[in-house]
C-alpha cells in the first residue's frame, strides 16, 4: 500500500530552512542548535506521512498557487495539502524570460503599484483561488487546508498571530529581541506542528 503524503506550499514561514540566512547563523549560535527542523517535517513525522514540502520563500501568492498546479496530479487520495499565503502585495513580473516574485517594499515598486496591491480586492482573488482548489481537492479525494502567514485579511483559523498565541515563538520573541527576525525559531517549529496536527484532527 503506497505511503501517504503530507504536501505543503508557500513562503519562508512553510519553507524548509535550506539556505540559512545571516539571523539563523545568529539564532543557532545563540541557541546552541546545528539545525531548525521546519514544521512540515516535524508535522508528517507526527503523521506519518511522506513530507513534499514546495514552499519556496519570497514566493508571491501566484508563484504559491501555479506550485499546486504544476504537481496538483501527483497528489494522492488521503493525501493531505496544506497551504500558506503570503501577503497580496507580492506579486510577479517577467525578467529574461522567468518569473520574478516582487515585493513592492523591497523592490522599489512605485507608490501607485503599491496601492493598488494593498487594496482589499486582491483578497478576494486568493479565495476564489482555494474554491477552485477544494473543489479539485472533492474530485482527487485529498483533504486540504488553508492558512495565511503575514496575510491577517484573509479569514483563517491559522496564521501567524494565531501560531503566537499558541506559543509558537519567532526567533525575536525567542532571544527577547536580539534576532530581528519574526520566522519561527526551534520551539516555535515544534509548537506550530502541534497546532497544525491539531487543527488537522478538529476539522
Amino acid at each position: 500500500m503506497q505511503m501517504r503524503t503530507l504536501w505543503t506550499f508557500g513562503d519562508s514561514f512553510t519553507a524548509d530552512i535550506k539556505d540559512l540566512s545571516d539571523n539563523h547563523r545568529q539564532y543557532l549560535n545563540m541557541v546552541k542548535q546545528l539545525e531548525i527542523v521546519s514544521w512540515p517535517n516535524l508535522l508528517a513525522e507526527k503523521l506519518n506521512l511522506n513530507i513534499k514540502n514546495l514552499a519556496i520563500a519570497g514566493s508571491s501568492n501566484y508563484q504559491i498557487f501555479q506550485d499546486f498546479c504544476d504537481v496538483s496530479h501527483l497528489i494522492n487520495e488521503k493525501d493531505i495539502v496544506i497551504i500558506g499565503w503570503g501577503l497580496v502585495s507580492k506579486f510577479r513580473k517577467v525578467k529574461n524570460n522567468e518569473f520574478q516574485n516582487i515585493y513592492p517594499n523591497l523592490n522599489g515598486v512605485d507608490n501607485e503599484i503599491i496601492t493598488d496591491r494593498n487594496q482589499d480586492k486582491w483578497v478576494e482573488e486568493i479565495y476564489s483561488w482555494e474554491n477552485l482548489i477544494k473543489t479539485f481537492s472533492k474530485s482527487k479525494y485529498f483533504n486540504v487546508y488553508f492558512w495565511s502567514g503575514e496575510e491577517f485579511r484573509l479569514n483563517h483559523k491559522l496564521n501567524n498571530q494565531t501560531l503566537k498565541q499558541n506559543n509558537c515563538l519567532s526567533m525575536y520573541d525567542e532571544t527577547e529581541g536580539k534576532i530581528p527576525d519574526t520566522h519561527l525559531g526551534i520551539n516555535g517549529h515544534n509548537k506550530a506542528a502541534d497546532v497544525f496536527l491539531n487543527y488537522i484532527n478538529n476539522e
